[in-house]
């Protein structure tokens, strides 16, 4: 658990990868929010490397949906946070946010990989 935030930051300095995943997030996002303007954070470096291309990565992205990449930033090791412009819905597609909701699944799959399953008669 304690490399995932490593895992995570190496992941996102993998450009084409990590843009790859962004535009899925946004997608994502873009299902579940039924506002035709989403607004989008990210975390400072990420704010550096989208804006030159932001139109390029969004642009018909998902038909009818327009992303506004903000000025603001996030602490956060990668990921997004998408909101419509009332800030009244909010995905929060940041690793910190996503494994929060996820960390169950996490530590149940990582345990069952450390540990070998017992039963049955098994000598340990």
């Amino acid at each position: 658990m304690d490399r995932l935030k490593q895992e995570m930051a190496d992941f996102c300095k993998q450009k084409a990868q990590y843009f790859e995943l962004l535009q899925a997030l946004l997608k994502q996002a873009a299902a579940l929010i039924d506002d035709d303007q989403l607004l989008v954070k990210v975390n400072p470096e990420d704010l550096r490397r989208l804006q030159p291309e932001w139109q390029k990565l969004t642009d018909n992205l998902v038909a009818g949906k327009q992303f506004q990449l903000l000025e603001e930033t996030l602490n956060t090791v990668g990921g997004c946070l998408v909101t419509t412009a009332d800030q009244r819905v909010q995905i929060d597609h940041t690793f910190e946010g996503r494994l929060t909701r996820l960390e169950r699944k996490v530590h149940q799959a990582l345990v069952e990989r450390l540990l070998p399953p017992v039963g049955d008669g098994q000598a340990l």
